[in-house]
């Protein structure tokens, strides 16, 4: 009886299987690497919260305040387009909640920013436009909140989550400074002065 060696006819199958091994071996390597250069260039405004907001455009800021009035500033942007440069209006817009003590505290001097603007020591002045956006509240507690402590710029409510990701706002308070080109221009994080908006808008 003659030995048979199993291994005689294996040359081509190994060889196959070695391919397949090596093919497969591959492709998940191909899909990774698309993984990670997706993760790397994805849109952060779009996807996530966008902590290095500075710099770049802002993100839509619009809907209805808790007395019914609206906001777009969307609106503002494209008349500033027809206007000359010193008239163009400078955007800054407050992460608020009525239940936040630094809220209460920067109040005072939001309302002195919304009623004199950005005024310089020789008496020229710029546009300005204050609007809220509501971080985890509710239109009640906001009318409840300027009812008691003045005040009167648009404070948008509702679904406020998008622009709270958009803007890459953790907590409030946080107030952004967005430029008449549509361009974001500061962020600060926690409460502001009426000092501190008028160093920042170089208008």
């Amino acid at each position: 009886m003659t030995d048979i060696d199993p291994g005689v006819d294996d040359g081509p199958v190994a060889a196959r299987s070695a391919n397949t091994v090596r093919i497969a071996a591959g492709v998940v390597a191909v899909v990774i690497a698309v993984f990670v250069v997706l993760l790397a260039t994805r849109d952060t405004a779009q996807n996530g919260p966008n902590f290095d907001i500075v710099g770049a455009a802002s993100p839509p800021v619009v809907g209805i305040g808790y007395d019914d009035t609206t906001f777009d500033l969307d609106q503002v942007l494209i008349d500033n387009r027809s206007l000359p440069a010193e008239e163009q209006t400078w955007v800054v817009v407050n992460f608020f909640a009525s239940w936040c003590a630094p809220c209460e505290a920067e109040h005072p001097d939001l309302i002195r920013f919304d009623t004199e603007g950005v005024v310089r020591p020789d008496g020229t002045a710029c546009s300005t436009e204050l609007v809220g956006v509501t971080f985890g509240d509710t239109a009640a507690n906001v009318e409840a909140f300027f009812d008691d402590r003045g005040g009167d710029w648009p404070v948008l409510v509702g679904d406020t989550n998008g622009m709270v990701v958009d803007f890459g706002v953790t907590s409030a308070p946080e107030t952004v400074i967005v430029a008449p080109n549509g361009v974001v221009w500061q962020k600060i994080t926690g409460q502001t002065s009426y000092d501190q908006l008028v160093e920042m808008i170089p208008c």
